[in-house]
């Protein structure tokens, strides 16, 4: 049979279920090389093709960067079409990380005109992990913490619902130790 030879280039996935050691993060993203492969054949059988993925790969326990050659599992039924690579470098960058506590104000958010209003309390504990080295560099002036009043809307609550609207990069988590703080209204 003659058919018409047409080419792809498709993403490659890891099929990768990664273990970390306690307090150790993947730091960045998973590297595959190469990211992606050429598939050529059939109109009809490569058509379909959206991505391959690597054979499947367990790593336990890990505690230091990786790197790993993985097959790649082809689907069924290509039986016309050649691909450009049959295996992959599956590698990561793993770095310790550790945990800091800062102390940010909560800045309130559409007051009604005329008003102020105090929260209780004024500060609250945001808690931030990271590699060493970045925590070091991070500072509470680096985190935004607000309290939206437009959320009340005439509820008659005084209890008003935080949310972090600025973060720094390069972290693996930020959380708020508090997620609501009370208020009062005080005229100008």
């Amino acid at each position: 049979d003659m058919y018409q030879v047409d080419s792809k280039k498709v993403p490659v996935k890891a099929n990768l279920s990664l273990q970390l050691q306690q307090n150790y993060i993947l730091d960045g993203k998973l590297h595959i090389q190469p990211d992606s492969i050429v598939v050529k054949g059939p109109t009809s059988e490569i058509d379909t093709i959206r991505e391959i993925r690597t054979s499947a790969l367990q790593l336990n326990n890990v505690s230091a960067d990786f790197s790993n050659t993985v097959s790649l599992e082809f689907p069924k039924g290509l039986d016309n079409s050649v691909f450009s690579e049959s295996r992959v470098t599956v590698s990561g960058v793993v770095a310790r990380f550790s945990e800091k506590v800062f102390e940010v104000p909560v800045q309130v958010l559409n007051l009604p005109e005329g008003y102020q209003v105090k929260t209780f309390p004024s500060s609250v504990t945001v808690l931030c992990k990271a590699n060493v080295d970045r925590l070091k560099e991070i500072g509470a002036t680096d985190f935004v913490v607000v309290a939206d009043y437009g959320q009340l809307k005439g509820t008659g609550n005084n209890t008003l619902f935080l949310k972090i609207t600025q973060r720094p990069e390069n972290v693996y988590d930020v959380r708020l130790q508090e997620n609501s703080v009370n208020f009062v209204f005080e005229q100008q």
